[in-house]
């Protein structure tokens, strides 16, 4: 089986919050990519840095899917 999706480049936090509540969107789905290249999959939590957050989308390394994707918590 393969899975695709289709990312873009995140330009601002707003884009992973809520647009009513704005606040962090929960089990959204976003993707990290490496300093080596690769990319990994990651989920918004409670614990989430705001700071590395805002580090990866200024450096161009934050991707969000075109389709929200959220993932389950707990």
């Amino acid at each position: 089986m393969i899975i695709e999706t289709e990312v873009k480049k995140a330009q601002s936090m707003r884009e992973l919050m809520d647009p009513i509540t704005m606040r962090r969107r929960l089990g959204l789905v976003y993707y990290q990519q490496l300093e080596g290249g690769g990319i990994i999959p990651r989920t918004v939590s409670a614990d989430t840095d705001a700071e590395h957050v805002k580090t990866l989308i200024s450096q161009g390394r934050l991707y969000i899917p075109i389709q929200t994707i959220i993932a389950e918590t707990k």
